[in-house]
């Protein structure tokens, strides 16, 4: 979840999440505005929390990862 204001996008990372997804929020010092970020960290749903320019690096890491069904 990247920098916006507001909770958009909050109903489908319920979603994301209940169905095992991985949620990454973008951190409140690199946003500039941490309204969706915030909403998604309060309510626990973000598997990590990090800078915006360690979210390419995240997700990268995380497609080397093999799977298990």
């Amino acid at each position: 979840m990247l920098t916006g204001m507001g909770d958009d996008g909050i109903e489908g990372t319920r979603v994301v999440t209940a169905n095992q997804g991985y949620v990454i929020a973008q951190d409140e010092a690199t946003s500039v505005v941490w309204g969706m970020p915030a909403v998604v960290v309060r309510e626990d749903l973000a598997r990590q929390v990090v800078p915006l320019e360690r979210i390419a690096s995240s997700i990268t890491w995380l497609c080397s990862q093999e799977v298990s069904l």
